[in-house]
């Protein structure tokens, strides 16, 4: 099935009938994807697999490139640039809050120094671990990445000690 080229526009911003035509070759599209992908032929699913990936690739760039300019735009400004920094690394630790353990808690915020990141025990004890604002955006945020990483690794290895050691957690 072939669908012609449709528009990339919203449909409040065009005419109600061409606004109607659009809805039904997208929702035509849509349905003619979800029976394709549902196949056991491979060949007909591939190109709808591959072109879901793409699109997904694509949203992922556009937010790293939309989190980017923010931070270029706000770079002459130490103090809100911070703050960003900031909401990228709290962006970034609600999503990956389904990878820590029960009773584990984390927290970025900044200091004068820099960006912190706080990591709170199921006994209590808390952490930090921390890193220097460079106002280059593309290092911030790949520091920002690693800082998360660091963060899920010292967790792994803190609970694995505790289990080796014979304290049993609870769950």
């Amino acid at each position: 099935m072939r669908f012609s080229k449709r528009t990339k526009k919203k449909l409040h911003t065009l005419t109600p009938l061409d606004a109607e035509r659009e809805s039904k070759l997208r929702a035509e599209e849509e349905a003619h994807k979800i029976d394709v992908m549902g196949q056991e032929n491979e060949k007909i699913a591939a190109k709808w697999v591959i072109e879901e990936g793409k699109e997904k690739e694509k949203e992922e760039k556009r937010e790293e490139d939309e989190a980017l300019t923010r931070l270029t735009d706000a770079k002459k400004k130490i103090l809100s640039y911070k703050e960003l920094l900031v909401r990228e690394l709290q962006r970034g630790l609600y999503l990956w809050n389904s990878e820590l353990p029960k009773g584990w808690i984390w927290q970025g915020g900044s200091t004068s120094k820099g960006i912190v990141l706080f990591i709170r025990g199921p006994m209590g004890f808390t952490y930090a671990r921390g890193m220097k604002v460079s106002t280059l955006p593309y290092y911030d945020l790949n520091g920002l990445r690693k800082l998360m990483g660091e963060g899920l690794d010292f967790i792994e290895t803190e609970t694995k000690k505790k289990r080796e050691s014979g304290i049993i957690l609870h769950e």
